[in-house]
């Protein structure tokens, strides 16, 4: 189910902030990932990985799409 997004929304201040922390939580995503891709000396995955994609998850959740 869509919801219809207000007009005036994106000019209010605190969407914009919530945009701004979404494509800042994308960076850090995408920073902390080439990071932590590399597997570890015994095989395993570095089990940090999937927090930066909590940082995405969660605040795309600030602002509607």
């Amino acid at each position: 189910m869509l919801s219809s997004i207000p007009s005036h929304l994106p000019n209010l201040p605190i969407y914009k902030k919530a945009l701004e922390i979404v494509i800042l939580s994308r960076s850090i995503s995408a920073y902390l990932n080439y990071d932590f891709m590399n597997l570890n000396s015994d095989g395993s995955e570095n089990k940090h990985i999937y927090f930066s994609g909590d940082i995405v998850q969660q605040s795309v959740s600030l602002a509607p799409e």
